[in-house]
């Protein structure tokens, strides 16, 4: 077993005053909170492309729906309402 890794990090418990934590990690873990990092941000890059691709989807159906609500419901129920009445 590897020595493990000490951080420490400085949080503000809410009440004005900082507290000090101190967290220590083996080389395993910290090896696999690096690759679990870069897992997180490969996902977040596909996920920002396809709501961008989404948003294009979106804007060409007229940007249906309220303010806040999910582009993707509202462009499937545009759709659909379409396809019910066409006219």
């Amino acid at each position: 077993m590897s020595d493990p890794y000490r951080f420490e990090t400085i949080k503000d418990a809410g009440d004005g005053h900082p507290s000090i934590q101190v967290i220590a990690v083996t080389h395993e873990e910290w090896l696999a909170a690096q690759d679990e990092m870069e897992q997180l941000r490969r996902w977040k890059v596909e996920a920002t492309a396809v709501l961008a691709r989404w948003d294009r989807v979106w804007m060409l159906a007229g940007c249906p729906g309220p303010l806040g609500a999910s582009k993707a419901d509202s462009v499937y129920r545009f759709i659909n309402d379409m396809i019910d009445d066409p006219e």
